[in-house]
C-alpha cells in the first residue's frame, strides 16, 4: 500500500496544483460499473494547473448535480502526512508515530539510534525468547520511531521517467548458502518500489 502511494505522489509531484480535491459522497455507491472505458482528451482540454476558472465552474456544475463536499487540501491519507509546498510534495510517518508515542506514554522517554540492538537476537520460536526481551526489542523500536518524526521523502518536480534496478546475490552461511534477490523501481529520482527477499 504504501508503495502505491509513494509512486501516485511521485507522478503527482511533476503536475501538482495548489488546487483542493473534491469528494462526492454518493454517486458510485450503487450498481457495478461492468465495462471498460477508453477516452482520448477531448479537443480545446485545458490542464487544470493552468486555469482555475474552469476548475470553480466545474466544481459548481458537481455540486448541483451530486451532494458535494469540499475536502479541502488532503494533509492525511492512511496516516501518512503529506507536506505541500509550491514545487515539491514530501510525506512523513510524523502523524502515526506521534499517535503511537501518546497511545504508549513515551513523550519524555530516551530516543534510540537504531531500531534494534545487535547484541540481542531474537528468534521464530516464542520458546527461546522471553517476554521481557521481546518487550524491550517493541520498546526499542517505538524508541528509535521518536528519533525519526522529523524525517520524510520528497518527491520534487523532476522528469517522470521510470527506472528500474535488480540483484541477485548468493550468501554463504554456516547452515549452508542462500540466495537474495532485490529489485528497486525509481520515479522521478524517487524510489516508490522495492523489495528483498531470500
Amino acid at each position: 500500500m504504501g508503495q502505491s502511494i509513494s509512486f501516485n505522489l511521485a507522478l503527482a509531484s511533476g503536475v501538482y496544483s495548489s488546487d483542493s480535491p473534491n469528494g462526492c459522497k454518493k454517486p458510485f455507491l450503487y450498481g457495478e460499473l461492468k465495462e471498460e472505458i477508453y477516452m482520448d482528451q477531448p479537443e480545446g482540454f485545458v490542464a487544470h494547473e493552468s486555469n482555475l476558472d474552469i476548475i470553480t465552474e466545474i466544481k459548481l456544475f458537481f455540486k448541483n448535480k451530486f451532494e458535494m463536499k469540499d475536502m479541502g487540501d488532503v494533509n492525511v491519507i492512511l496516516n501518512i502526512k503529506l507536506i505541500r509546498s509550491t514545487d515539491e510534495i514530501a510525506i512523513s510517518q510524523s502523524h502515526y508515530v506521534d499517535k503511537i508515542i501518546e497511545k504508549f506514554g513515551y513523550q519524555n522517554n530516551r530516543i534510540a539510534k537504531t531500531p534494534y540492538d545487535p547484541f540481542v537476537a531474537l528468534f521464530e520460536n516464542v520458546n527461546g525468547v522471553s517476554v521481557a526481551q521481546l518487550r524491550g526489542a517493541l520498546d526499542r523500536v517505538v524508541r528509535y520511531l521518536k528519533s525519526t518524526v522529523s524525517l520524510a521523502i520528497h518527491y520534487d518536480r523532476s522528469p517522470t521517467v521510470l527506472e528500474g534496478y535488480s540483484d541477485v546475490k548468493w550468501i554463504v552461511k554456516h547452515s549452508g548458502s542462500n540466495v537474495y534477490s532485490r529489485y528497486v523501481f525509481i520515479l522521478g529520482r524517487r524510489a516508490v518500489s522495492w523489495k528483498s527477499a531470500k
